[in-house]
């Protein structure tokens, strides 16, 4: 072929523009930008609920921890103390009430406060997808919900610990009134834990469990004796804080031996019950978790920015 006629053919070869226009909300069209951008992404998580609790009881056990290392260093717990001449015992939290803990703590204690309310929200937000999945009743996911609700807030009020030192007894009710409140948030929150566990989260998709035997039956023990315990202790507290005097509303925390011990074993069973096997418990459940049997939480996030694609309203034409 001769180069005359390439020339000629070469017009009709020649690739035209192509012009995209989208329809828009009163109906007229608008050019589409096609210039190269990246895809529209969204970011997808999945989340082992028990794992922001193992966070939070990790982070909190952690300053326990500090909290004793401190306070033995710099010359240990006062032997005349006004918590342990209101309530019998040493308690715990005498770790959290002397210098230099309210130095170092409460920034820490911030960490431990993030985790909390992420766990409230996704056991929440889990709750909602159950109720919707008509797996609970409306009544039940109200109830778990404010269980949740209640341990944020219970964990944001429970600063008021670290930041009103007790030295007379009206400090010392608005030191240990957060604390009571947060012992008891503990409860509900165990409670609708097992509840919520038996109804959605520990079942397979069949219905049959995916949790051992064992597990459900100490976990049935275990909030009944953290109820019982936390019930007690909070009534010891009464005996304490009622009572203006220091020497106790019933008994007197100093005077009657037995029950100074009888306090010392409530104290340590409540560490040991509201503390301790919650630890072991979202151990166990994490450990599920990694072999995928677990009830897990998914989450998207993504922008409001839509991308570029050819729908039905758009004229494609070219130039």
């Amino acid at each position: 072929m001769s180069q005359e006629n390439k020339d000629q053919l070469a017009p009709e070869l020649e690739l035209k523009p192509i012009e995209i226009k989208e329809k828009k909300d009163n109906g007229n069209f608008q050019e589409v930008d096609l210039s190269c951008k990246t895809p529209e992404k969204e970011i997808e998580l999945q989340v082992v609920v028990e794992t922001l609790r193992l966070a939070t009881n990790g982070v909190f056990f952690g300053i326990i921890l500090l909290g004793i290392f401190l306070t033995t260093v710099w010359g240990g717990i006062p032997v005349d103390n006004l918590i342990e001449n209101t309530f019998g015992n040493k308690q715990i939290c005498l770790y959290f009430d002397f210098r230099p803990i309210p130095y170092v703590v409460p920034p820490l204690y911030c960490l431990c406060v993030m985790f909390m309310i992420l766990y409230s929200a996704a056991n929440t937000f889990r709750a909602w997808i159950a109720y919707e999945e008509k797996k609970i009743s409306k009544p039940f996911r109200l109830f778990c919900q404010i269980c949740y609700v209640n341990l944020a807030i219970a964990g944001l009020l429970f600063s008021l610990c670290f930041a009103v030192q007790p030295h007379d007894h009206e400090s010392l009710i608005v030191h240990t009134g957060p604390f009571a409140y947060f012992t008891i948030a503990l409860v509900m929150n165990q409670i609708a834990v097992v509840l919520f566990g038996r109804e959605v989260s520990w079942k397979k998709e069949n219905g049959s469990y995916m949790m051992p035997q064992w597990f459900l039956i100490t976990s049935y023990i275990h909030v009944v004796l953290q109820a019982i315990v936390t019930l007690i202790k909070c009534l010891v507290q009464m005996n304490g804080l009622l009572e203006w005097s220091g020497h106790g509303l019933v008994f007197h925390p100093k005077i009657q031996q037995n029950f100074v011990l009888f306090t010392s074993v409530i104290d340590w069973s409540w560490f040991l019950t509201g503390f301790f096997f919650p630890i072991v418990q979202s151990t166990y459940f994490v450990y599920k978790g990694r072999q995928g049997k677990t009830h897990d939480l998914i989450i998207k996030i993504r922008d409001n920015r839509k991308a570029s694609t050819v729908t039905n309203d758009t004229q494609v034409s070219t130039a």
